[in-house]
């Protein structure tokens, strides 16, 4: 039987850095930090966002859900960061412990502004399409909400197609009309419970 002779002791630094790990989280969302809006309107993105992944029925605004199915659509790789964050942990490697997380923090944010951007049902009415310029704070449409008000009067609908349809070909997407909601999605790594 052999012998094995320890020369290095890391086991405090193994152990110190999976309870750093371990007393962190990833969030994805819209924090206080980037919730603000350009357009000083009366509700900031994050109420916005709140709104839109849960709907307002008293507002008739229908859930159109982003954050949750957007992170769920890179669950896959983001367990491989928070494999690769507890792995350099067990291996005492603080520094890819947290770039581990910082990746992982980063594909959530990512698939939550694809989901924004997919154009989630229900379409939208055609009076908030032709209210939208307003949001903005132009005086006029954008191209393809003029098309979408021309195709909607030519009896586009009348010729089987859904508003949806119509929609996806004027290119509206139903989630995206200043940008100001995507782009307040990001992440945090922050201590449990802080």
């Amino acid at each position: 039987m052999a012998t094995v002779k320890i020369t290095i002791d890391d086991v405090s630094k193994v152990l110190g850095s999976i309870a750093t790990l371990a007393a962190k989280q990833v969030l994805v969302g819209i924090p206080s930090s980037t919730a603000g809006r350009d357009d000083d309107g009366p509700i900031n993105n994050a109420e916005i966002g709140y709104v839109q992944e849960h709907g307002s029925p008293a507002n008739n605004v229908p859930a159109r859900p982003f954050l949750v199915p957007g992170v769920k659509d890179e669950m896959e790789p983001i367990s491989r960061q928070l494999k690769r964050a507890s792995q350099s942990a067990l291996d005492g490697d603080k520094a890819k412990s947290d770039m581990a997380l910082k990746a992982a923090g980063l594909l959530g944010e990512r698939g939550a502004r694809a989901k924004i951007s997919s154009n989630i049902a229900p379409a939208l009415k055609p009076s908030t399409i032709a209210n939208r310029y307003r949001a903005r704070g132009t005086a006029s449409r954008r191209e393809g909400e003029m098309a979408y008000s021309s195709k909607v009067t030519a009896g586009a609908q009348a010729a089987g197609m859904s508003l949806s349809e119509i929609q996806d070909a004027a290119g509206i997407v139903s989630l995206v009309n200043t940008g100001q909601l995507r782009n307040a999605l990001t992440y945090v790594i922050r201590k449990k419970g802080g």
